[in-house]
């Protein structure tokens, strides 16, 4: 398993994530923390957790694929302290054909109080044939503490393509703006980014599911 410190020197990351390995992200001390994950393919399991009380995350997990290239991400949330803020929302693109699996758990043992994790989970299929299938976990076991979920399925909007191609733009124009818009909000959430890292994203998301 590979280990990701974050403390205060190390406070943000933004890292592309190998498919068919096991990750563990852990906070070591008493500050705010960005983490910006990238999935392209494979299986992949990410473990979250903090060494201390008084932490506050923000989490972007962007992953696709494609017919040859499916995507399987487990996430496991572990909080074990007290007045732990995680915000995390999941963004999964799903191509022809493609399948995406995504798994994941939020924990709380007894004691914990004042922690709170939230998780959004936007699913866009890029194609009729294309699936996507979430499945959440909540093992909570304190009552001083909040854990929400929420998932969401759909296709390119109709109405937003109409509405782009009315200002002469293609269909393909159209549906590629429409993607990078919301991969975009996705990288605003992480404060200072590379911006040519990003770019760099976007091209390689856009050549990968052919838009």
């Amino acid at each position: 398993m590979d280990t990701i410190h974050l403390d205060k020197e190390n406070n943000t990351i933004v890292k592309e994530l190998t498919g068919n390995q096991s990750y563990h992200i852990h906070m070591t001390q008493q500050w705010e923390y960005f983490l910006c994950l990238l999935l392209q393919n494979g299986k992949t399991e990410v473990v979250v957790s903090s060494d201390v009380p008084d932490v506050s995350m923000t989490i972007v997990c962007i992953s696709y694929a494609t017919q040859d290239k499916p995507a399987t991400l487990y996430v496991d949330g572990q909080t074990n302290h007290d007045r732990v803020h995680i915000d995390m929302t999941l963004l999964s693109l799903a191509g022809q054909w493609a399948v995406i699996d995504v798994q994941w758990g939020i924990s709380m043992p007894v004691g914990v109080v004042k922690t709170e994790w939230y998780l959004l989970q936007e699913n866009i299929l890029l194609h009729p044939s294309a699936r996507v299938r979430a499945v959440p976990k909540l093992d909570i076991h304190s009552n001083d503490v909040k854990a929400s979920h929420g998932a969401r399925v759909h296709a390119i909007d109709d109405t937003e393509l109409f509405y782009m191609q009315a200002k002469w733009l293609s269909s393909q124009e159209s549906k590629k703006l429409y993607i990078q818009w919301y991969v975009q909000n996705m990288f605003d959430k992480i404060p200072n980014i590379d911006q040519s890292f990003v770019e760099k994203q976007h091209h390689r998301i856009a050549t990968d599911l052919s838009l």
